[in-house]
């Protein structure tokens, strides 16, 4: 069913294209599902196709540089994404993805800008708050990191990686018993945790 309705979403596409061929907006859509199916070489030619349409075309500039920095083009993709932030610098997506991208570079202080950015456009967005722990750890504010792990596991009990980070945090930040609750909190609600032996290892000292 899923690969019928992606084929049919693909014939659409491209039918709306050839139909009019000066719609950036129908270019983005194919170029969106030819990322979805994996073609990232025609996806991009897609989205640059729109570019070329409609040069504030905001999606097309989010997507083109997803595939720049999955290709390890993180230049490539950054321009890009500063490009849209000077478009539009309350899009959430933009905010977030600069974050990304900051991380990556271990530029840590602006990753935690742009993610907080982000999340002032939408508070309740798991995936940001993660991301902007882990650059609240890598830049030693262990405290920060601390508070926003609390509040995301809280928001998404399921969020396995913000326990097994939080838990590091409060070892790190000397309190060992309520890491150590907070590993075995993990456990118990997913035993087939990939990091289980790691976490097992430090429980048993």
């Amino acid at each position: 069913m899923a690969l019928k309705k992606t084929t049919q979403a693909l014939d659409y596409a491209q039918k709306s294209v050839a139909l009019d061929p000066t719609n950036a907006d129908y270019a983005y859509n194919l170029g969106f599902v030819l990322e979805k199916v994996g073609n990232a070489d025609l996806a991009s030619a897609s989205f640059r196709n729109a570019l070329k349409l409609d040069p504030k075309h905001i999606g097309s500039r989010v997507h083109l540089a997803d595939i720049l920095a999955a290709k390890g083009d993180t230049d490539g993709a950054m321009a890009l994404l500063k490009e849209a932030y000077d478009l539009q610098p309350a899009n959430l997506e933009v905010n977030n993805n600069l974050g990304k991208l900051y991380l990556t570079k271990e530029l840590y202080t602006q990753a935690i800008d742009f993610f907080r950015k982000a999340l002032d456009r939408k508070t309740d967005t798991p995936d940001i708050r993660f991301n902007l722990a882990t650059a609240y750890v890598k830049t030693n504010q262990k405290d920060l990191a601390k508070t926003v792990l609390q509040d995301l596991v809280k928001l998404s009990p399921k969020y396995w990686d913000a326990y097994y980070l939080l838990g590091g945090v409060l070892y790190d930040l000397g309190d060992p018993d309520n890491g150590k609750k907070v590993y075995q909190d993990l456990l118990a609600k997913n035993p087939s945790y990939p990091k289980k032996a790691e976490i097992q290892g430090i429980l048993s000292k």
